[in-house]
């Protein structure tokens, strides 16, 4: 039985850098997720 796994990133006005650098790691994490990694919850603010 496959498990679902959410990735919710929540993003409060971050500027141009900071955006690129934040959908970078985003999505880092959704591979691993999709290789069936461990990915720990965080969230993050600009």
């Amino acid at each position: 039985m496959r498990a679902e796994k959410t990735i919710v990133c929540r993003i409060t006005e971050p500027n141009k850098g900071e955006l690129e650098v934040l959908k970078r790691g985003v999505q880092n994490r959704v591979q691993q997720c999709i290789r069936g990694e461990e990915v720990g919850i965080y969230s993050a603010t600009a």
